[in-house]
Order: structure tokens, then C-alpha cells, then sequence
């Protein structure tokens, strides 16, 4: 029983299997990878107390409107692309650079703009190193 079991979950035998072992074995890590999540919201929320966990949330909401701006769908497209066609695997150095040019840009943005977003210090430099 116990090998029947171990056979399906860590050996390929088909596609059906495949799909099956894979759609479990992705619920598995984002169900403990939300429960961790949990987990470690709570406890800040209850180390920091409920204003410097406001300063924390505020930052992290502001740095993550600057994700946007350093993928803009880049990471999708390049893989469709790419499995699509073998032959475009030499554009890929074009993309990366790209990547890092955009990524360069929206650490600027977000610099910049905590300064007029907010005057405290403690948010700005959160905002800073969220965004490293």
C-alpha cells in the first residue's frame, strides 16, 4: 500500500498521473505557503502592536505598486515565447536586461516618490530596503 502510494507520488507513469501528482503536489506548497503567511502576519502584527504594523502594511502596500512597473507581464510573455519556440532563446539576454533596466527604473520611482509620499523616516527607509 504504502509503495503504491510512494510509486504515484514521486515516479511519472503517465499524463493523466502526471497532472494528477503535480496538481497535488502545487495545492500542497501554496496551502502551507498561505498558512506560514498567516502565521507570520499575526505575529508581527502582535510584536509590532498596531501602529508600527500600520507603517510596516503601508510600505509594503506602496513597494508592491512598484512591482508593476518592473515586470509590466514580462515573465509570462517570455515564457510562452520560449517553449513556443526554440529559436527564440537568444532574445533571452535581451529580456533579462530588460528586466533589470525595469527593475532599476521602479527602485528609482519608488525612492523618489517617498519623499512626497511620507515624511516619516521609519516608512521611507522600509520602503527603501522592501524594494531591494
Amino acid at each position: 500500500m504504502l509503495q503504491t502510494i510512494k510509486k504515484f507520488f514521486f515516479e511519472n507513469a503517465g499524463i493523466k498521473q502526471t497532472i494528477i501528482k503535480n496538481t497535488f503536489w502545487l495545492t500542497l506548497a501554496e496551502t502551507i505557503s498561505r498558512f506560514l503567511r498567516l502565521i507570520l502576519i499575526i505575529y508581527a502584527a502582535r510584536i509590532l502592536g498596531a501602529n508600527e504594523y500600520g507603517k510596516l502594511t503601508f510600505a509594503l502596500s506602496f513597494v508592491s505598486f512598484f512591482v508593476i512597473f518592473s515586470d509590466f507581464g514580462i515573465s509570462p510573455l517570455i515564457t510562452r515565447e520560449l517553449s513556443q519556440d526554440k529559436d527564440k532563446e537568444k532574445e533571452f539576454y535581451s529580456v533579462v536586461f530588460l528586466k533589470i533596466i525595469l527593475g532599476i527604473l521602479a527602485f528609482v520611482l519608488a525612492v523618489t516618490s517617498s519623499f512626497f509620499i511620507t515624511q516619516s523616516r521609519e516608512i521611507q527607509i522600509i520602503i527603501w530596503i522592501s524594494r531591494l
